[in-house]
């Protein structure tokens, strides 16, 4: 788990280094696609969800969320995890990022874990955009306490107990 919390400290340096300098969408998504390539098997079992609930903290520093996608579902998704990232309820946080809606109800994990990420990555560079910099990150709730691995199995996703080693897969 150490292993998933210094994933995560270099997670929250680079969301926190991309708000405060403002960087465009280029500069995110080429940042996005680095993270994931570095990650391999990592991104699909636990990092995509690290991120978001990465993104998810920022956001509950930047304010309430304004749901910037216009889907109701994405927007329920965004305003319930963010709450519960910034309550530290990372169990409840699961449970949501598990639940992400998709139109395709033969959408592969990993397809809604992008989805997932996208959303809130627009509800972070929109809060951003509007915030000033830099901003201070005193409040920024704390990273997720528990080990998470995600196994799936068909399409249907499930949760290795924290007891399970994932810091030699990170």
């Amino acid at each position: 788990m150490q292993s998933q919390l210094e994933v995560q400290r270099a997670m929250t340096a680079l969301v926190a280094g991309n708000i405060d300098a403002r960087a465009d969408e280029a500069r995110w998504e080429n940042e996005l696609a680095e993270l994931v390539y570095a990650s391999e098997e990592a991104w699909e079992r636990c990092n995509a969800f690290l991120f978001g609930y990465t993104l998810a903290r920022h956001i509950a520093v930047l304010g309430p969320v304004t749901a910037v996608t216009g889907d109701a579902s994405e927007a329920a998704f965004t305003s319930e995890f963010v709450a519960c990232a910034g309550s530290g309820r990372g169990g409840d946080a699961i449970a949501r990022w598990l639940s992400f809606p998709v139109a395709n109800p033969r959408a592969t994990a990993k397809t809604r874990q992008v989805a997932a990420v996208t959303v809130l990555l627009h509800e972070l560079r929109a809060k951003a955009a509007a915030a000033s910099v830099p901003v201070d990150w005193s409040a920024r709730p704390g990273p997720f306490a528990d080990g998470v691995w995600f196994e799936f199995t068909s399409d249907t996703p499930g949760v290795v107990p924290a007891e399970f080693d994932a810091a030699a897969f990170v």
